[in-house]
C-alpha cells in the first residue's frame, strides 16, 4: 500500500511558506482516492511520506495550520487563534451567565 499523502489547495503566505489547504491520506486508493495519476496529482499539490508531517500540539484556544517551506521541504506549525462555532459560542455565553448569577445570588445573599 502506497503510503503517501496528498496535500493541495496551497495558499501562499509569502514567497516560500504555503498553508496546506487539504490532506487526503488515500490518494491513490481504490475506493477513496482520486483516481488520477501521480503526474496529474502533482500538477495541483504534493505527494509526501506520511511520517514527514509533524504532529500538531493541542493549545487551548488556539489551532494549528499546517505550513509547507518551498524551499526546504520541511513541514510546521502555525497557531492562530481558534474560530469559535456557534455551539462554543452559546455554551460560552451560558457559563458566563452561571457566573453572573453566581455572583449577584453571593452579593444578595451575603449582604443580609
Amino acid at each position: 500500500m502506497d503510503k503517501r499523502i496528498y496535500l493541495t489547495n496551497l495558499v501562499p503566505i509569502d514567497s516560500d511558506k504555503y498553508y496546506v489547504g487539504t490532506i487526503h491520506y488515500y490518494p491513490f486508493d481504490e475506493f477513496h482516492g482520486y483516481n488520477e495519476s501521480e503526474e496529474d496529482l502533482l500538477k495541483r499539490g504534493i505527494l509526501i511520506l506520511s511520517e514527514d508531517v509533524p504532529e500538531c500540539s493541542i493549545i487551548e484556544g488556539k489551532e494549528g495550520r499546517l505550513v509547507w517551506s518551498k524551499a526546504t521541504g520541511e513541514f510546521s506549525y502555525i497557531y492562530v487563534e481558534k474560530v469559535l462555532s456557534p455551539v462554543e459560542i452559546l455554551e460560552q455565553t451560558r457559563l458566563r451567565q452561571e457566573l453572573m448569577q453566581k455572583a449577584l445570588d453571593d452579593l444578595i445573599m451575603g449582604g443580609i
